[in-house]
């Protein structure tokens, strides 16, 4: 696929769950692409990390806001933050989620609300604050990290909690619903559908493996979902990715 990311240079980009995994990757890409970056995560230590090696890898030091995203205080104070310092907000990556490999009996109360708390309140509720700075981009992106779980053929075995997959088929829905509210706005709205995959990073040495190897065999690497989410990210604006859907080889 064709990936040109000079047309995100100078973009202001907030990411979600940006101090490990999946959210750190992308900071460290959209940083290098010449982005602006505001991280939000639980870990502040974490996010400090994250943006010492942005800085030392010569991008724009980012803005970090330490946000616990099942906690609508803590997403309405960062999202006022951000408001404060960019009046514009170009693009927006809901990829914050708590994982929850247990099924409903065997989890706790907290751990099943910090789950859809996490995934389904975070994602509205820091796309409702950050709207109005949306809205003021000359067009603006909403990009979610959904899962092959919020897909009813991802309930067949592959994810066997049932909490997680409540809490993926909520982004799922959320993100449809947007796409068309918004579709006479110039906003799109891409929704990522990833399955299983390894997890690595653009400072590792892994970063350029492919295939990636996850319980014996082979899988996509966080470097794919990253690419899918760039490709989406870069398309021309007279199309929507509206939903990408991933699936590792059999």
């Amino acid at each position: 696929m064709r990936i040109d990311l000079r047309s995100l240079d100078g973009k202001v980009v907030v990411v979600t769950g940006a101090g490990r995994g999946t959210g750190r990757a992308l900071a460290l890409v959209l940083a290098e692409a010449g982005c602006r970056l505001v991280l939000f995560g639980r870990d502040a230590a974490a996010l400090d990390e994250v943006s010492a090696t942005i800085t030392k890898r010569g991008g724009f030091r980012p803005v970090t806001h330490r946000c616990d995203m099942a906690n609508p205080e803590d997403v309405e104070r960062a999202c006022a933050s951000v408001r404060n310092e960019f009046p514009r907000v170009d693009i927006l990556i809901n990829n914050a989620a708590a994982w929850l490999a247990e099924g409903f009996e065997d989890s706790s109360v907290d751990a099943i609300a910090d789950a859809i708390g996490s995934a389904v309140t975070g994602t509205v509720l820091v796309t409702k604050h950050l709207m109005p700075a949306l809205k003021a981009s000359d067009g603006a992106d909403i990009v979610n990290l959904v899962s092959t779980a919020g897909l009813s053929a991802g309930t067949r075995g592959e994810i066997r909690s049932e909490p997680f997959v409540a809490a993926k088929h909520g982004q799922a829905g959320f993100s449809d619903a947007l796409r068309h509210s918004l579709a006479d706005q110039g906003i799109r709205v891409i929704a990522l559908y990833p399955p299983d995959f390894a997890g690595v990073q653009p400072d590792s040495a892994e970063w350029e493996r492919t295939p990636g190897r996850r319980d014996g065999r082979n899988v996509m690497t966080t470097r794919d979902i990253v690419e899918c989410a760039m490709f989406a990210l870069t398309r021309p604006r007279v199309m929507t990715v509206a939903g990408l859907v991933l699936a590792n080889p059999r």
